[in-house]
């Protein structure tokens, strides 16, 4: 087969725009579940599922790569992962101590994608700017180091001088 399809998934979002995060993860979790289990009438091949998503949306993405899952307290390896995830400035950590994990204080281990790591991580391509203030580098390559340990494949891409959200910029939009 040739040529790709595309898929966009809502998420559910708290107050101030910011991501009800469990049941955003679940949202992210039932899409790809839905695209794996109705895979034949979409003409797809559930076996080339790849995710991607920015900032809020490549949590997500990371999410599904590292296998979380729906139910609080599941195996990881029960839950269904992507071929590969593509993830621009995505929240990997979401420990004490980290940009956001105010938002997710009371269960930040059941959503925080960089302690999911395992062997079966999917491979995985990080883009981010070296100056978003809300992403530090050092996360997203201790998140690849770790992805590597595993035995994963996980390469990043830096862009230079570029904050969160840069991919929005028209520059980037025509590369």
């Amino acid at each position: 087969a040739q040529g790709f399809s595309c898929f966009s998934a809502q998420y559910r979002l708290g107050a101030n725009n910011q991501p009800e995060v469990l049941g955003a993860v679940a949202d992210a979790r039932a899409a790809l579940d839905y695209l794996i289990a109705h895979a034949g009438e979409l003409h797809i091949d559930p076996d080339r599922i790849v995710v991607g998503g920015g900032s809020a949306g490549g949590q997500l993405a990371a999410a599904l790569g590292s296998g979380l899952p729906l139910v609080r307290g599941a195996a990881p390896a029960a839950a269904h992962r992507p071929a590969a995830q593509l993830l621009y400035n995505p929240t990997l950590d979401l420990a004490p101590c980290t940009p956001d994990h105010h938002l997710v204080k009371d269960f930040w281990k059941d959503v925080s994608p960089f302690h999911h790591i395992d062997s079966a991580v999917a491979p995985s391509l990080i883009l981010m700017g070296t100056q978003d203030p809300e992403l530090p580098v050092s996360s997203a390559e201790e998140f690849c180091t770790s992805v590597q340990a595993a035995g994963g494949h996980c390469e990043m891409a830096l862009y230079e001088g570029q904050g969160h959200g840069f991919y929005h910029n028209p520059e980037y939009l025509e590369k």
